[in-house]
């Protein structure tokens, strides 16, 4: 993004850009980072969608948690059936949900790579920064192997934000963001959990109490 494109809060640049999972409660969140900001945002899109879990979404997560964990823990590659009441997309496999996030992060960490000096803000989903902790633990590799027991633990509450970035010997470090600064970002890309919704009340800290269904999607 050139200069020209930056909006400046307190005399100075934010952030580059805000990009954003396309679902509703996700763009109002990267909606409402934009008014506070003035940083348009630039891309809406599926890839940073949470994991489509089928005819789970809309349920109780008590009722299916140990069903979702067999399924990273054990059948990565089964699909889930069905489609949730509010739901845009048919279950996909846990495999096929990490390939398509952690595809869409390893872009915006390439993207970091030509452009050292961009903060990328984007909006996404729980299981979608669960997923991005366990890549990291992993030390981010190319095959996108996981950490799974942290991926079947509880995760950071609505709101959260996560600052991922290039340490100084060059390696790629995930931590909290510290937001209370305010001001101008650190080079980076800062992955934000999208805010509370009547879907996601939080449920001992780190667990929406209904899975979330991937819809709708913001036209």
């Amino acid at each position: 993004m050139t200069s020209g494109h930056r909006s400046r809060r307190k005399g100075s640049v934010v952030a580059d850009r805000i990009v954003s999972s396309n679902l509703r409660r996700a763009v109002q969140t990267a909606t409402a980072i934009s008014k506070a900001t003035g940083i348009p945002v630039s891309d809406k899109t599926d890839g940073l969608h949470p994991w489509h879990l089928g005819e789970m979404e809309g349920q109780p997560t008590d009722k299916v948690l140990k069903r979702i964990n067999d399924l990273v823990t054990k059948r990565p590659n089964e699909r889930v059936p069905g489609r949730g009441p509010k739901s845009t997309a048919e279950g996909e496999p846990f495999n096929g949900f990490k390939r398509r996030f952690l595809g869409t992060m390893s872009k915006l960490m390439k993207h970091h790579e030509t452009n050292p000096n961009d903060r990328t803000i984007a909006v996404s989903h729980y299981r979608g920064g669960k997923l991005t902790e366990a890549w990291a633990r992993k030390g981010f590799p190319k095959d996108f192997s996981i950490d799974t027991p942290h991926m079947t633990g509880t995760g950071s509450p609505p709101g959260s934000v996560q600052h991922l970035r290039k340490s100084a010997g060059g390696k790629w470090k995930l931590s909290p963001a510290d937001m209370k600064h305010g001001g101008r970002l650190k080079p980076g890309i800062y992955l934000v959990r999208h805010g509370s919704t009547s879907w996601n009340q939080e449920n001992g800290g780190g667990e929406p109490d209904e899975i979330e269904s991937p819809g709708p999607v913001e036209k």
